[in-house]
């Protein structure tokens, strides 16, 4: 539990970093943009607004995530998020895809 709650400490938000008067929502933007383009051609697939990564204004900051790298570390080791870590009745599953993306 400590473990837990030591990687919920680290990745805390300033209170002034996460400004919903400022952030516009991905579904409302994507399906605006959806509308426009399908005024303009019905047989538009579905625009998707979000950006990935660094930009992404939902995501964590990176300096918080660096900050708190050896927390993450801490937490996946004690909680592994892939089949080959996790022993399923004494038998270790190995694949190569991931059970769970790194927070990181």
């Amino acid at each position: 539990a400590a473990v837990a709650d030591n990687l919920i400490d680290a990745l805390m938000l300033p209170d002034d970093c996460l400004r919903s008067d400022k952030i516009a929502n991905p579904a409302v933007r994507s399906y605006n943009k959806t509308l426009i383009d399908r005024a303009i051609n019905p047989k538009a697939t579905l625009a998707f607004t979000r950006v990935k990564g660094a930009q992404d204004p939902m995501s964590t900051p990176q300096d918080i995530v660096e900050q708190a790298k050896e927390r993450i570390d801490a937490f996946l080791t004690t909680f592994p998020t892939k089949p080959e870590e996790v022993s399923q009745k004494g038998n270790k599953k190995a694949t190569s895809k991931p059970f769970l993306s790194h927070a990181y």
